[in-house]
């Protein structure tokens, strides 16, 4: 890799040749990556990877795990969650005594805790529906659990039926226990969830290698592994893994999942390839045969999926700038049925300099498809500004959008939500010695409205005069909400930016938020890495 190369800017596609020259300019080399010393999970039963500690005969995660919380054997007290290595009451629940309760239908302490709090012990033959103490549970949502009134469908500790408590960070969703985030750390082989507004994190789990793309199917968690080639399945409420491994296309890029086909783009295999569901969801996993193929060629790249009817959008970040669309009617017989050619663009190159479109994510907003161009000269830097292409299904036109190189270099990923599309920004990145990123410019969120206009902006940084910061770059992100949680491909976290009604940005976990916190530590570091969130995916 030449001088200029590891200097450069390289956007952290997951499609390059191959995966190593894909992360090498972040530091991440193809070298370590063919021996596996990136992956920082349990290798045997005496090695615990990044972020993990030794007790006694397991490896725990002393920032979440609630039985080594901040350090071996220190456990938490029944009902309270560790986070950042501390015991703390979940959001829902009160500390009253030494016990976390949760008030609204806890008939000890009714209200508030009793006797300091506000609250009162109900009556043995009361129970506690919404904080007061009544004869019967009176809500026509309401379950009698003991003497507690509580909602089946959303309560996290009788998620579905009574004394059925979900894990640490998980939301109970329609009666089961979910995370409403999950974040795939592509250096330690290891996944993470995410409860939604909250922000509270599970433990991390290993599930694979290297994991590339993630989707969700029912209750179960799809991960694609980029190394191994495999698509895995674990359980979305523990991440322990399932049987039923399926051989994918070298890199996975993109899952896309319409039950029960499952797509999967494989960007250094070249290919579409769509699975289908033979069973429904079930404690031996998912049974899934691969049914429909399509080869676009050496070295086409393909690299994420989007969907107007039965008609598939693909774009091709090698060679000539393409999207195609596919014909998936009949998905075992997939077939293109058109090339969009984005070459003839203006992609207003800085300086007159020649600069090339490499089209990556792709989304559908108001009818129309728009895909991400990272906007790349001949070195993979930022040689114009973030852009964007739209294709119209209808009169198959295709022009260009500029989203300005004030606020936006190398556009990344984007998705549609709240009459608006998002768009991250992966931004300049200026390396020093070892690959450390010294700076990163114009990375963050753009956001348009239907006329394509930009409505609101929002740029990621370390704080000012922060000393140790690893300069942030943003890439895949996920809605949940009306939350952004978007995930960082050089330190390992995830930034979550509330979007207002008028679609305002508001920085809620970051560097710089508003009434907020700082980031999620999502992905352990690596001594002498970066730490990689390579996907974040929110679960319907």
């Amino acid at each position: 890799m030449t001088d200029s190369r590891r200097q450069g800017e390289l956007s952290l596609q997951r499609s390059f040749t191959q995966v190593g020259a894909a992360l090498a300019a972040l530091g991440i080399l193809p070298g370590l990556l063919a021996s596996g010393l990136l992956s920082g999970c349990v290798r045997d039963a005496l090695t615990c990877g990044e972020g993990f500690s030794k007790c006694a005969l397991v490896c725990a995660d002393l920032t979440s795990d609630a039985a080594n919380c901040g350090g071996c054997g220190v456990a938490c007290k029944a009902g309270e969650l560790c986070q950042n290595g501390r015991c703390r009451c979940p959001p829902d629940a009160t500390l009253c005594g030494n016990a976390c309760v949760v008030t609204a239908s806890d008939p000890a302490n009714c209200g508030g805790c009793a006797g300091t709090g506000g609250g009162q012990a109900c009556s043995t033959n009361q129970v506690c529906e919404l904080g007061q103490c009544q004869t019967s549970c009176v809500s026509p949502r309401s379950t009698q659990c003991g003497r507690s009134c509580v909602n089946l469908a959303s309560d996290v500790n009788n998620c579905g039926a009574c004394d059925h408590p979900c894990r640490d960070a998980q939301s109970c969703h329609s009666g089961r226990c979910t995370h409403d985030i999950v974040a795939a750390c592509f250096n330690t082989g290891q996944v993470v969830g995410i409860q939604g507004e909250t922000d509270l994190q599970s433990t991390r789990a290993r599930v694979g290698s290297f994991p590339q793309a993630l989707g969700s199917l029912d209750d179960v968690l799809l991960v694609a592994d980029g190394i191994d080639q495999r698509l895995r399945q674990a359980r979305l409420d523990d991440f322990s893994q399932l049987p039923g491994d399926v051989r994918l296309g070298a890199s996975p890029n993109h899952i896309w999942v319409d039950d029960p086909l499952i797509y999967v783009v494989n960007s250094l295999g070249n290919t579409l390839q769509i699975l289908q569901r033979q069973t429904s969801p079930a404690n031996g996993g998912l049974q899934l045969s691969t049914i429909g193929e399509v080869n676009f060629g050496p070295v086409s790249s393909p690299q994420a999926i989007a969907f107007t009817g039965s008609d598939a959008y693909i774009p091709f970040w090698s060679g000539p700038a393409q999207v195609v669309r596919v014909d998936v009617a009949d998905p075992r017989a997939p077939a293109v049925t058109r090339v969009f050619d984005l070459r003839d663009l203006d992609l207003h190159p800085f300086d007159g300099g020649t600069t090339y479109a490499r089209p990556g994510a792709v989304a559908v907003a108001w009818g129309k498809i728009y895909v991400a161009l990272q906007n790349l000269d001949p070195r993979f830097a930022p040689g114009g500004p973030g852009m964007l292409a739209k294709i119209d299904p209808v009169s198959e036109s295709v022009t260009a959008i500029n989203l300005g190189a004030d606020v936006c270099l190398n556009a990344f990923w984007l998705s549609a939500a709240d009459d608006a599309l998002y768009v991250s920004c992966a931004g300049k990145i200026i390396y020093g010695p070892g690959y450390q990123p010294l700076a990163v410019d114009k990375s963050g969120v753009v956001v348009l409205n239907e006329r394509e206009e930009r409505v609101s902006t929002w740029n990621v940084a370390c704080a000012p005069g922060s000393a140790g910061c690893i300069p942030p770059s943003v890439g895949r992100f996920a809605i949940f909400n009306h939350r952004l949680y978007l995930g960082d491909q050089a330190g390992g976290r995830v930034f979550v930016v509330e979007t207002l009604a008028d679609h305002q940005l508001i920085e809620r976990r970051g560097h710089n938020p508003v009434n907020g916190g700082p980031p999620l530590l999502a992905c352990p570091r690596d001594t002498g890495m970066l730490s990689l969130v390579i996907d974040v995916i929110a679960v319907p």
